[in-house]
Protein backbone atom coordinates (compact mmCIF):
# COMPACT_ATOMS: atom_id res chain seq x y z
CA UNK A 1 0.00 0.00 0.00
CA UNK A 2 2.93 2.31 0.66
CA UNK A 3 4.08 2.43 -3.05
CA UNK A 4 0.49 2.61 -5.26
CA UNK A 5 -0.14 5.42 -7.33
CA UNK A 6 -3.97 5.58 -8.36
CA UNK A 7 -4.29 7.65 -11.42
CA UNK A 8 -8.65 8.59 -12.34
CA UNK A 9 -8.97 10.72 -15.63
CA UNK A 10 -11.83 11.64 -17.30
CA UNK A 11 -14.56 9.97 -15.56
CA UNK A 12 -18.28 10.92 -14.84
CA UNK A 13 -18.75 9.33 -11.19
CA UNK A 14 -22.28 9.28 -10.18
CA UNK A 15 -23.81 8.01 -6.87
CA UNK A 16 -27.33 8.46 -8.29
CA UNK A 17 -28.05 9.62 -4.89
CA UNK A 18 -27.64 6.47 -2.99
CA UNK A 19 -23.77 5.87 -3.67
CA UNK A 20 -21.75 6.54 -0.16
CA UNK A 21 -18.36 7.92 -1.37
CA UNK A 22 -17.24 8.94 -5.36
CA UNK A 23 -13.62 7.80 -4.56
CA UNK A 24 -12.51 6.60 -0.61
CA UNK A 25 -8.73 6.63 -0.95
CA UNK A 26 -7.26 5.26 2.60
CA UNK A 27 -3.91 3.10 1.28
CA UNK A 28 -1.70 4.39 -1.28
CA UNK A 29 1.05 7.11 -1.96
CA UNK A 30 -0.55 9.03 -4.12
CA UNK A 31 -4.05 9.60 -5.78
CA UNK A 32 -4.29 11.56 -9.15
CA UNK A 33 -7.65 13.15 -10.21
CA UNK A 34 -7.96 14.84 -13.24
CA UNK A 35 -10.83 16.16 -15.10
CA UNK A 36 -13.61 14.20 -13.72
CA UNK A 37 -17.43 14.98 -12.65
CA UNK A 38 -18.27 13.51 -8.97
CA UNK A 39 -21.77 14.06 -8.17
CA UNK A 40 -24.90 12.49 -6.27
CA UNK A 41 -23.56 11.08 -3.49
CA UNK A 42 -26.61 11.06 -0.96
CA UNK A 43 -26.65 7.33 0.27
CA UNK A 44 -25.19 8.07 3.73
CA UNK A 45 -26.66 11.22 4.88
CA UNK A 46 -23.55 13.23 6.19
CA UNK A 47 -21.13 11.27 5.30
CA UNK A 48 -21.48 10.77 1.35
CA UNK A 49 -18.41 12.40 0.26
CA UNK A 50 -17.31 13.39 -3.25
CA UNK A 51 -13.94 12.39 -2.87
CA UNK A 52 -12.83 11.22 1.06
CA UNK A 53 -9.14 10.61 1.46
CA UNK A 54 -8.42 9.30 4.95
CA UNK A 55 -5.13 7.65 5.06
CA UNK A 56 -2.98 6.29 8.17
CA UNK A 57 0.75 5.84 7.86
CA UNK A 58 3.16 6.32 10.83
CA UNK A 59 6.18 7.77 9.48
CA UNK A 60 4.92 7.80 5.99
CA UNK A 61 4.29 10.62 3.21
CA UNK A 62 0.90 10.65 1.25
CA UNK A 63 0.13 13.16 -1.45
CA UNK A 64 -3.11 14.24 -3.41
CA UNK A 65 -3.81 15.84 -6.59
CA UNK A 66 -6.81 16.90 -7.78
CA UNK A 67 -6.92 19.03 -11.13
CA UNK A 68 -9.92 20.54 -13.61
CA UNK A 69 -13.05 18.25 -11.86
CA UNK A 70 -16.13 19.75 -10.55
CA UNK A 71 -17.96 17.58 -7.35
CA UNK A 72 -21.46 18.65 -6.54
CA UNK A 73 -24.72 18.22 -5.00
CA UNK A 74 -22.88 15.19 -2.53
CA UNK A 75 -24.67 15.61 1.16
CA UNK A 76 -21.54 15.18 2.16
CA UNK A 77 -18.78 16.76 2.16
CA UNK A 78 -16.97 17.43 -1.53
CA UNK A 79 -13.35 17.01 -0.67
CA UNK A 80 -12.43 15.73 3.23
CA UNK A 81 -9.19 15.15 3.79
CA UNK A 82 -7.74 13.80 6.72
CA UNK A 83 -4.69 11.67 7.85
CA UNK A 84 -4.07 9.99 11.09
CA UNK A 85 -0.67 9.38 10.99
CA UNK A 86 1.77 10.73 8.77
CA UNK A 87 2.06 13.17 6.34
CA UNK A 88 -0.55 14.38 3.98
CA UNK A 89 -0.15 17.10 1.41
CA UNK A 90 -3.18 18.06 -0.80
CA UNK A 91 -3.22 19.52 -4.16
CA UNK A 92 -6.28 21.09 -5.45
CA UNK A 93 -6.32 23.31 -8.71
CA UNK A 94 -9.27 24.48 -10.42
CA UNK A 95 -12.27 22.65 -9.14
CA UNK A 96 -15.74 23.79 -8.95
CA UNK A 97 -16.96 22.45 -5.17
CA UNK A 98 -20.41 23.11 -5.20
CA UNK A 99 -23.78 22.25 -3.44
CA UNK A 100 -22.60 19.76 -0.50
CA UNK A 101 -21.95 19.98 2.94
CA UNK A 102 -19.16 21.68 2.84
CA UNK A 103 -16.59 22.51 -0.63
CA UNK A 104 -13.14 21.44 1.23
CA UNK A 105 -12.89 20.09 5.21
CA UNK A 106 -9.56 19.32 5.61
CA UNK A 107 -9.56 17.21 9.35
CA UNK A 108 -5.60 16.95 9.07
CA UNK A 109 -2.83 17.09 6.61
CA UNK A 110 -2.03 20.48 4.38
CA UNK A 111 -4.13 21.18 1.20
CA UNK A 112 -3.13 23.80 -1.07
CA UNK A 113 -6.48 24.93 -3.49
CA UNK A 114 -6.09 27.14 -5.76
CA UNK A 115 -8.17 28.72 -9.08
CA UNK A 116 -11.03 26.82 -8.06
CA UNK A 117 -15.42 27.95 -7.31
CA UNK A 118 -16.20 27.23 -3.90
CA UNK A 119 -20.14 27.54 -4.18
CA UNK A 120 -23.50 27.30 -2.80
CA UNK A 121 -22.36 24.38 0.44
CA UNK A 122 -24.77 24.07 2.75
CA UNK A 123 -22.10 24.30 6.10
CA UNK A 124 -19.03 25.90 5.14
CA UNK A 125 -16.81 26.55 1.38
CA UNK A 126 -13.42 26.33 3.44
CA UNK A 127 -12.91 24.31 6.46
CA UNK A 128 -9.69 23.05 8.64
CA UNK A 129 -10.09 21.52 11.87
CA UNK A 130 -7.88 19.18 13.42
CA UNK A 131 -4.17 20.95 13.35
CA UNK A 132 -4.98 20.75 9.60
CA UNK A 133 -3.27 23.70 7.20
CA UNK A 134 -5.77 24.97 4.15
CA UNK A 135 -3.48 27.86 1.96
CA UNK A 136 -6.11 29.28 -0.56
CA UNK A 137 -4.66 31.26 -3.42
CA UNK A 138 -7.04 32.99 -6.48
CA UNK A 139 -10.38 31.16 -5.15
CA UNK A 140 -14.09 32.20 -5.42
CA UNK A 141 -15.68 31.33 -2.05
CA UNK A 142 -19.10 32.68 -2.45
CA UNK A 143 -23.07 31.70 -1.41
CA UNK A 144 -22.02 28.98 1.44
CA UNK A 145 -23.56 29.40 5.26
CA UNK A 146 -20.05 30.02 6.07
CA UNK A 147 -17.05 31.31 3.65
CA UNK A 148 -13.85 30.05 5.88
CA UNK A 149 -13.77 28.47 9.25
CA UNK A 150 -10.86 27.31 10.84
CA UNK A 151 -10.87 25.95 14.38
CA UNK A 152 -8.27 26.16 17.12
CA UNK A 153 -4.91 24.32 16.06
CA UNK A 154 -5.52 24.68 12.49
CA UNK A 155 -4.67 27.39 10.09
CA UNK A 156 -6.21 28.85 6.78
CA UNK A 157 -4.21 31.35 4.77
CA UNK A 158 -5.71 32.93 1.90
CA UNK A 159 -4.53 35.26 -0.85
CA UNK A 160 -6.37 36.89 -4.14
CA UNK A 161 -9.71 35.00 -2.84
CA UNK A 162 -12.82 36.40 -3.43
CA UNK A 163 -14.82 36.27 -0.45
CA UNK A 164 -18.67 37.71 -0.87
CA UNK A 165 -22.19 36.49 -0.49
CA UNK A 166 -21.97 33.86 2.70
CA UNK A 167 -23.84 34.16 5.15
CA UNK A 168 -20.98 34.33 7.90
Amino acid sequence: PNTIVVILRNLSINGASTGFDGIRFTSGKQLFVENCNIFGFRGNGTNSDGIEINLNGVGLTFAAHVKDTKIENNTGDAIRQGINNGTLNCSYDGLRLAGSNRGLEATGGTANISHSIVDNNTTSGLAASGGAVINANDNVVTSNATGISSATGSTVRISLNAVHRNTT
